[in-house]
C-alpha cells in the first residue's frame, strides 16, 4: 500500500498547493550553482494561484 508523501511529511493540502505555485514560479536560472532558488510575487497573487485564502499564505 502506497502512502502519499503529503501524509508522510505531515503536509496539509494547502501546503501542497503553495508548493506547486512556488515551484511553478521558479526559473531554470534559479538552479544554477551558486544561485538562490526563489520567487517574488505578492501574497495575494500566490493565494489566488493556489486557490487559498490570503491569510493561509501569509
Amino acid at each position: 500500500m502506497k502512502t502519499p508523501a503529503r501524509r508522510q511529511l505531515g503536509l496539509c493540502k494547502g501546503a501542497i498547493a503553495y508548493l506547486k505555485v512556488a515551484i511553478s514560479n521558479t526559473m531554470g536560472e534559479d538552479f544554477v550553482a551558486g544561485r538562490i532558488c526563489s520567487f517574488w510575487t505578492s501574497v495575494t497573487k500566490i493565494a489566488a494561484q493556489a486557490g487559498l485564502d490570503r491569510r493561509q499564505v501569509a
